[in-house]
């Protein structure tokens, strides 16, 4: 592997990286906002729009998405792989 290659690699990991933690802390502050409006009376009311239904997630949210993060990266390494060929 190329200097110049590991780099932008390292780049995208470290971008990955960030973005994975700023979506747990989001993810976290959102949990934390939503129990509190949900305490409210008259606020924990769910309203979807038509032909849709409430995110009904559970178990480990952040492990779904590092999942779904690996499972990209994964992708987009195979397809740069067979531009190279």
């Amino acid at each position: 592997m190329r200097a110049s290659q590991a780099a932008m690699l390292a780049n995208v990991v470290r971008d990955v990286f960030y973005w994975a933690c700023f979506s747990i802390f989001m993810t976290s502050v959102i949990s934390q906002v939503g129990v509190s409006l949900a305490s409210e009376p008259g606020i924990g009311q769910i309203e979807t729009l038509p032909g849709t239904e409430p995110l009904d997630w559970s178990g480990d949210i952040a492990s779904r998405m590092i999942d779904a993060i690996d499972a990209f990266l994964l992708r987009q390494t195979e397809h740069t792989a067979k531009l190279r060929q």
